[in-house]
Formats: C-alpha cells, sequence, structure tokens
C-alpha cells in the first residue's frame, strides 16, 4: 500500500517482526520501496531485544536508513526512542514509552512547547 499510494514516508509503530530480524526486517521494506526511501520508527514490545544491537540491531538499521533516505535531516533526538521531525509542517514525535528509554511525557512536553515557542513564518 505506501507504494502503491505513492506514499513520502513510512511511519512503524513497533512491533517489526516476531523474528527478532533487523536485516530481514529492513531488506523486506527496502527491497519494496527503494533503497531511499524514508522509514520513521519506534520500537514495540517485540523488538527490545534487537533494539540496540550496535551493527545490526533494528534502531542502528533505521537510523542508517533515515539518513541515507535524508530523513534525518529533519529530525533530532534519539532515534525512535525521544526523537522529533518536522516533515512539510507535520511534526512526528516518536517515542519508546512503554517499551524503551524514560522521560518520554517530559520530552515530548519540552519538544512540542518549544515548537510552539519558535517563530515558524521563515
Amino acid at each position: 500500500m505506501v507504494r502503491d499510494w505513492d506514499a513520502d514516508l513510512l511511519v512503524i509503530p513497533g512491533d517489526f517482526d516476531y523474528l527478532d530480524d533487523p536485516p530481514a526486517f529492513l531488506h523486506q521494506n527496502i527491497d519494496i520501496l527503494g533503497k531511499h526511501f524514508p522509514i520513521l520508527a519506534a520500537p514495540g514490545n517485540h523488538d527490545i531485544l534487537k533494539w540496540f544491537h550496535p551493527e545490526d540491531g533494528y534502531r542502528s538499521l533505521l537510523l542508517k536508513q533515515a539518513k541515507r533516505s535524508g530523513l534525518w535531516r529533519h529530525c533530532s533526538g534519539d532515534y525512535g526512542i525521544n526523537s522529533f521531525c518536522l516533515i512539510h509542517n507535520i511534526i512526528i514525535v516518536s517515542s519508546g514509552v512503554g517499551t524503551l528509554g524514560t522521560g518520554h511525557a517530559q520530552y515530548i512536553d519540552d519538544t512540542l512547547t518549544r515548537y510552539m515557542q519558535t517563530d515558524h513564518s521563515r
């Protein structure tokens, strides 16, 4: 559907697969959407085991994909855990609430408050 509807971005709210196989998960998406398609994701409870693996964990591979696609230049923070993206005047806040990380409510509040206090007329 993402390809057929000509979407600009894929947002995945966790539970990528049930095999704990980050490379297979990412390649499945790349094979369909292309090597430079932007993907933004947050970890679900089934992704915790392989989220932080340094070379081929979900976070590492998805962050590389976000950088390769150019998406990450519109974002800041800790990918998937506490991150903020502003894309075409749409705010996307990713959170690991309930799975990984801490301070999610405060991060979201602080981030949106900062955004609302910034002059966006430029």
